[in-house]
């Protein structure tokens, strides 16, 4: 289970807002329950109640110019004043959430992102930059979380009806009637596109250079982490040359009914590593029933998201650590989203495989100390 959540979660729906192919996205009736979304498109767009457009876009331009956002090229406005619609064509699974928060925050108005993928469309409202509702359909049954009456109020709208919507959160249509009724549509590919000149940030950090990690040989046994999927086992070690067919060595790593094999030589590129020894593990278990400081933890930080993706892609125990310490700390101040929720399901699940095989316990007990840190 834990596994299947990561793989979704790596699969590219951190982020969200968006809609299918180019065209028109307000079919109705059969014709929008027939159509079949292709999971390798979808729009990405949002709404702020500013205008001109021009403000939008300079704020978004502001954002684009941070250090590891992930930021439009170009966007289609089309303005309906008090309301200025942007849609951008960005890379499967990056939302518009941030870009929405960020516009919303500088501008200090509210704002709508949507994202509309795989024949389900999901929502976020910023207002002044802080979250205040959403509606997430992609992970799980739709779902509404937040302050819906302020949502309302600053949308210039019924809670109820908002709340609604919900029921139609598998209709891809009902996502710009929503908008309709709100004052805005969406910009249609034949709006032309507006260059997005990021604004650089003046404190930009640079680049790192990462080393590949030295690696010794591991045995048949052995337990190691095996990126992005977690603890597995060396069931055995494949000989290469002439007697295995002109093959490489190769670890054959299990993990319940997964078998995979990786070459020797590519193990320490792989990111594969021993895992820590109960000492360590002890020490990370004392720095998790520590509470974590974090900034700003009823905002929605896509960078930081971000980056605990990435400690579970590069399989950083210390950083999968300090993302469950942040998550836990962002819970307690507000309801997590449904991508937070999973990714504390995620970073949990991987801190109990882990740390009890190294402790050699069994994963209740460590999953009863991350339950009890967490609260």
């Amino acid at each position: 289970m834990r596994r299947a959540a990561l793989a979704a979660l790596l699969g590219g729906a951190l982020v969200a807002c968006a809609s299918g192919p180019e065209g028109d996205p307000g079919s109705t009736g059969s014709e929008a329950a027939e159509r079949v979304i292709p999971p390798v498109s979808a729009k990405v767009w949002f709404a702020a109640r500013t205008a001109p457009c021009d403000r939008a876009i300079d704020a978004l331009a502001h954002f684009a110019g941070q250090p590891g956002v992930s930021a439009p090229q170009s966007v289609r406005p089309r303005e309906s004043s008090p309301w200025c619609a942007l849609a951008g064509r960005e890379k499967r699974g990056v939302r518009a959430d941030s870009w929405a928060q960020n516009v919303s925050s500088m501008l200090k108005v509210p704002a709508i992102a949507f994202y509309v993928a795989d024949g389900a469309w999901s929502y976020a409202v910023f207002d002044g930059g802080e979250p205040v509702c959403a509606m997430e359909s992609h992970f799980g049954d739709p779902v509404v979380v937040g302050q819906l009456e302020r949502c309302a109020r600053a949308l210039g709208t019924d809670a109820q009806r908002l709340a609604g919507y919900r029921l139609q959160a598998k209709q891809v249509a009902a996502h710009r009637d929503l908008a309709v009724r709100l004052g805005f549509d969406y910009p249609m590919p034949d709006v032309p596109s507006v260059a997005v000149r990021p604004i650089p940030s003046a404190d930009a950090p640079k680049p790192v250079k990462v080393e590949a990690p030295k690696l010794k040989p591991f045995e048949k046994g052995q337990w190691v982490v095996m990126p992005p999927l977690g603890v597995m086992l060396i069931k055995s070690i494949e000989p290469g040359g002439p007697a295995a067919g002109g093959g490489e060595p190769a670890y054959v790593v299990v993990a319940g009914d997964r078998t995979l094999k990786v070459p020797v030589v590519r193990a320490a590129t792989m990111g594969m590593r021993a895992i820590v020894s109960a000492k360590a593990a002890d020490e990370v278990l004392a720095r998790l029933a520590e509470e974590a400081d974090v900034e700003d933890t009823r905002r929605y930080d896509e960078g930081r998201a971000r980056g605990w993706l990435d400690a579970l892609k590069r399989g950083d125990l210390q950083a999968i650590a300090d993302a469950h310490q942040e998550l836990c700390a962002i819970q307690g101040d507000r309801d997590l989203y449904s991508i937070e929720a999973g990714m504390l399901e995620t970073v949990r699940g991987w801190l109990i495989d882990e740390l009890s095989t190294a402790k050699n316990v069994q994963g209740h007990e460590i999953e009863a100390a991350l339950v009890a840190a967490c609260d």
